[in-house]
């Protein structure tokens, strides 16, 4: 079934054929859409950071250059709302949250 193997890392990704995808049951084929479209998501991520290092947070137009379908507002919000490595996830303390409401 699977003709081609693409090496990223320690990972082996199958490449298939469109008559493969059309032998797999119905439930194989959506998972595979699924996950197709998660290692893409990674792979732009990556890329994203990797950009960011080399390039800076400065031109978003010119990191968005590098990709075909992003534009410099979705790089920026990409990077400032989930990747960037500075944002604190997760619950408020209770300082935050005291500080915060005292301020109102």
């Amino acid at each position: 079934m699977h003709k081609q193997q693409l090496r990223a890392g320690n990972d082996v990704i199958n490449i298939l054929t469109s008559e493969d995808m059309e032998n797999m049951p119905l439930e194989s084929r959506m998972q595979f859409r699924v996950n197709f479209y998660n290692l893409n998501k990674i792979l732009q991520d990556e890329k994203l950071k990797e950009l960011v290092d080399d390039i800076g947070t400065d031109s978003w137009k010119e990191v968005a250059s590098h990709f075909e379908d992003r534009t410099d507002v979705q790089c920026l919000h990409r990077w400032q709302k989930v990747l960037n490595p500075e944002l604190v996830k997760g619950p408020w303390t209770k300082e935050v949250r005291r500080q915060t409401f005292r301020n109102k």
